[in-house]
């Protein structure tokens, strides 16, 4: 560092002299600036408000609220909680009335005196028998059965064919040179005719004629 022959420092601060050496008093010395926000601070500039007065550029008016500030959800919940609670006491009514039903108990019915007489000291008399059921004299419908046509054939087959129908047979034997002997000449009843099941049918079966007996010789 170099010191000034004055004695002073050449780098030290100090105040510089006005330009062109106007004196300390003169129209452009340094001196204190207005407060910001004066009047006269902004009188010189177009279309700028002062600070405080509003925004620059104007602005839309707001929309008014629907919901006044609250949050959408709150219908919503306040909805349900309502829902809830008209649930939960029809639910309580629905109890409470099953419980006073199932309690009630059914009163007692008044005992009626009896209008009968009271009972004689005089002996018992014996009680007729209960007729006993009349058997039914209905009978079962027997089941008839025609008697089948046998005639020409053996006694043999017409029994086998007339048990066979559920009938009874009965041989009676007749003669008759007509019909080969062994077979059946009719039957009684006649062929054709409905008997009862279990009955006798007779059966006529033909029958050789017996030899006539040779005559005697005469005695001499």
């Amino acid at each position: 560092m170099v010191n000034d022959p004055n004695g002073q420092d050449p780098d030290a601060t100090r105040i510089n002299p006005p330009v062109g050496g106007t004196a300390p008093g003169g129209a452009d010395a340094t001196r204190a600036m207005p407060p910001v926000g004066s009047p006269e601070q902004w009188t010189a500039r177009a279309s700028v408000p002062p600070p405080g007065s509003g925004p620059i550029w104007p602005t839309e008016p707001e929309e008014p609220d629907p919901y006044g500030g609250r949050s959408w959800l709150t219908p919503v919940i306040v909805s349900v909680i309502a829902f809830l609670l008209i649930a939960a006491v029809g639910v309580g009514v629905y109890l409470i009335y099953r419980h006073s039903k199932s309690n009630v108990t059914p009163a007692p019915s008044p005992s009626v005196p009896s209008s009968a007489p009271a009972p004689s000291s005089a002996a018992p008399t014996s009680a007729s028998p209960s007729p006993s059921p009349s058997p039914s004299n209905t009978s079962p419908v027997p089941v008839l059965v025609p008697v089948p046509p046998v005639g020409g054939q053996s006694e043999q087959l017409a029994t086998e064919q007339l048990r066979l129908l559920g009938l009874n047979v009965k041989v009676q034997r007749r003669v008759d040179t007509t019909v080969e002997p062994g077979r059946v000449i009719g039957t009684e009843p006649p062929p054709g005719t409905s008997v009862p099941a279990g009955s006798t049918v007779v059966l006529i079966v033909a029958v050789a004629p017996s030899p006539s007996p040779s005559p005697s010789p005469a005695a001499s």
